[in-house]
């Protein structure tokens, strides 16, 4: 017996006629459905001042009228994944993302562990699925970087079997609503108090330092950090520093992104200094998987 392989130019459904070339008489008609090779699954969206279409090709244009805040954007329902466990998905972005400035596009869990994320200059991320994550990992398109800025832009983003990057193609499904979310801040409440002549108070995430210390220290706790890509910045005064120190001394001063290959024992920590002066000063600091 001979095998047919059919190989569709683009999705949708048709019918194939097999004839005998025998006894033209003898034939049948098999529907054919063409699947996309693009597996993501979305749609319209909108939530923290981002709103994302879906144009006729599949794509997606992103639409903010107002500066959009770092870590915040939109996010889509888990896919299922289970027919490819074991299997090595690759996601990626076709054209450049120069005109999204800032914009990450990620499939993680809803905790931010797992799965990958891209951005300009880091395209075509593989990831393995699990039977862990074959049902819980959600694509997300956010703001990235140090400030927050609008998002107006087209955007063509695939996933696709295999290591290899395909040709982006529109996904089956490009009817799935989202909705807004925001990255979770990993920084550990510091606890107040007064060190080397310099005092801290805390409200909510924010921490207001005042004196001038007598030495080098800071305010700080342990966290321990997945594996993966991190974002470490502040918001309000330029002064005092937000640092995090690995166990072999490394230290990562905000703005800084870094990557952690194992599970790590951080210290993360507001840091001064005794060549600086504080009055009132107040910081914000987050850290974020990316």
């Amino acid at each position: 017996m001979s095998t047919i392989r059919i190989t569709g130019k683009q999705p949708g459904t048709t019918n194939v006629t097999i004839a005998s070339t025998v006894n033209p008489a003898v034939k049948t008609v098999v529907p054919v459905t063409v699947k996309s090779l693009n597996l993501l699954r979305y749609g319209p969206a909108s939530g923290n001042g981002l709103n994302v279409t879906v144009n006729k090709d599949g794509s997606l244009d992103l639409a903010s009228a107002q500066a959009i805040e770092v870590g915040k954007g939109v996010v889509w329902p888990a896919l299922d994944l289970t027919a490819y466990i074991g299997k090595t998905l690759t996601l990626g972005y076709e054209g450049d993302l120069a005109g999204l400035p800032g914009v990450i596009v990620s499939l993680r869990k809803a905790d931010g562990s797992d799965g990958t994320g891209i951005y300009q200059g880091r395209n075509n991320q593989p990831l393995t699925v699990t039977a862990d994550n074959a049902k819980t990992l959600h694509l997300r398109i956010y703001k990235g970087g140090e400030n927050a800025t609008a998002l107006n832009g087209n955007l063509k983003i695939r996933l696709t079997e295999g290591s290899a990057p395909q040709a982006w193609m529109r996904p089956d499904v490009t009817n799935i609503s989202g909705g807004g979310f925001e990255l979770k801040n990993l920084f550990p409440a510091l606890d107040p108090g007064t060190k080397s002549g310099v005092t801290c108070t805390r409200d909510g995430e924010s921490y207001t330092l005042t004196g001038t210390p007598s030495e080098w220290g800071g305010f700080a706790k342990k966290a321990t950090l997945q594996a993966g890509d991190y974002r470490l910045t502040t918001s309000g005064a330029d002064k005092p520093r937000v640092t995090c120190i690995l166990p072999d001394g490394t230290q990562y001063n905000s703005p800084i992104s870094f990557t952690l290959t194992e599970p790590t024992t951080c210290t993360l920590q507001i840091t001064f200094s005794p060549n600086e002066t504080y009055d009132n000063a107040t910081v914000t600091p987050y850290l974020r998987r990316i």
